[in-house]
């Protein structure tokens, strides 16, 4: 399944469209998870959180349209396109420990994905790549969100959330991914594991139990694969996602991923 945002309208009320695809880009009804970004606050002093639509695929470098795209720090965020297909997001007056990059394709049956992330001059450089269903690099447009220290989506009615880089793609026991590409929920530690090819399951402790919750996923630096949200499920003390990987062909398939698990605020009987 491959999920394309196409459009938002802005009004009184936010529209958003989104198509899902069979891996051969066929139109289907699937099940999908959404996080909508929109920020007013500002805080140069302490930048969290910037994302960008990239509308010029095929322009070597430009400034992204400025209603879809927002830098907390008050720069500038821009755009780079190296080859076919690859690109490299700009995002000035942001440091690059304890952050979590997601990215989506828009309007296409493509896949885009985070290739690394990490800081140059006087910010964090994104690097992202997208192929079309065959597995071949093709320009796209994409979305992009990355966040520091707070889970994207953060707001005075939730209580932000936890994110990962999980790196090791075969490792069937639980390893620590509590580090710089992470941000902890109340710093407690994280973990994830394969539970086979393409399979993997992030657990951390959350306390209290969570009932208002979602999880974004993209696959890393692994161009034509993609991957989706099985489930999650929380019990007094721990949550646990469930990720699956593919191929361009939809057959399981091992790859390194972002996950960012976002909370809403919980009931007064579950806070006290």
């Amino acid at each position: 399944m491959v999920p394309a945002l196409t459009s938002v309208t802005n009004n009184t009320d936010v529209e958003i469209d989104v198509l899902c695809y069979t891996k051969s880009g066929s139109l289907t009804d699937h099940s999908f998870t959404l996080l909508y970004q929109a920020r007013k606050k500002s805080d140069a002093t302490r930048p969290e959180v910037a994302f960008v639509w990239a509308n010029a695929p095929t322009k070597s470098s430009y400034t992204p349209n400025g209603e879809y795209s927002y830098n907390e720090s008050g720069g500038t965020n821009t755009i780079k396109r190296s080859s076919k297909g690859n690109y490299a997001v700009y995002l000035p007056g942001f440091a690059t420990t304890h952050s979590t990059v997601m990215v989506g394709a828009y309007g296409a049956p493509a896949h885009c994905q985070v290739s690394d992330w990490g800081s140059y001059g006087s910010g964090t450089v994104v690097n992202v790549n997208c192929t079309d269903t065959e597995g071949v690099f093709e320009d796209e447009y994409f979305d992009l969100v990355y966040s520091t220290d707070l889970t994207a989506g953060y707001g005075a009615d939730s209580d932000g959330g936890g994110a990962i880089l999980a790196y090791d793609d075969t490792e069937r026991s639980y390893y620590d991914v509590s580090d710089s590409q992470s941000i902890s929920i109340d710093g407690e530690p994280m973990y994830a594991k394969s539970t086979g090819t393409g399979q993997y399951v992030w657990a951390m402790t959350v306390e209290p139990m969570w009932k208002a919750s979602n999880v974004i996923v993209t696959a890393y630096d692994s161009p034509g694969t993609y991957c989706n949200t099985n489930n999650w499920e929380s019990d007094p003390t721990n949550t646990y996602v469930y990720v699956s990987c593919f191929n361009h062909n939809g057959e399981p398939a091992n790859t390194q991923f972002t996950a960012t698990f976002q909370l809403g605020a919980p009931t007064k009987a579950e806070s006290e």
